[in-house]
């Protein structure tokens, strides 16, 4: 039982400190994309669950580039509904 809780806890130092890291990761991205006039937007889309980013212009607000794109969730969410036209993806495309 001892080593069950020692792997636990060992699990737990890795989880922190990979959080540590990627929080660092993330605070160098933030600070490198504002000194270049830019914003990042992370959402969860609510359809697919799926993670989507988007790069801003900071000063105009504009969207510059979004991932994955909104054609693609669009794909992803009526394959995903085989009720309201889900099917193959060349069924979607034709």
């Amino acid at each position: 039982m001892a080593s069950g809780a020692a792997a636990a806890a060992a699990r737990a130092a890795d989880q922190t400190e990979e959080s540590a890291r990627v929080r660092a990761a993330a605070n160098q991205l933030d600070n490198y994309l504002k000194s270049s006039g830019h914003s990042l937007e992370f959402r969860v889309d609510e359809r697919s669950g799926r993670v989507v980013v988007k790069v801003h212009d900071s000063v105009t607000g504009e969207v510059i580039r979004q991932i994955p794109n909104e054609e693609t969730l669009r794909i992803a969410d009526r394959l995903a509904d085989p009720v309201n036209g889900g099917g193959s993806l060349l069924d979607l495309l034709a």
